[in-house]
């Protein structure tokens, strides 16, 4: 999209590029890039971004007490 400025002679470009509110900070440069002349307003916009990965973070397996049935089935042993 470009504005003409009332001197006739200037145009502006004007850029608009869509990021989520969260991943802004990651945007550390956009260009557009003209391209062949069809009487078109659209132009190619190129953005760099910084991408941080993380590593997953393995978590321990959870071990389960095993119960032995007889063992809670004898009445006496169950009160100890």
């Amino acid at each position: 999209m470009h504005v003409d400025v009332p001197d006739r002679r200037t145009r502006n470009q004007i850029d608009h590029f869509l990021i989520s509110r969260h991943r802004r900070s990651s945007l550390l440069d956009v260009r557009g890039f003209r391209g062949a002349d069809v009487n078109s307003d659209h132009i190619l916009e190129v953005a760099e971004t910084r991408i941080d990965l993380n590593a997953q973070k393995l978590k321990a397996e959870k071990v389960s007490k095993q119960f032995d049935s007889d063992t809670l089935e004898d009445r006496d042993k169950r009160r100890r």
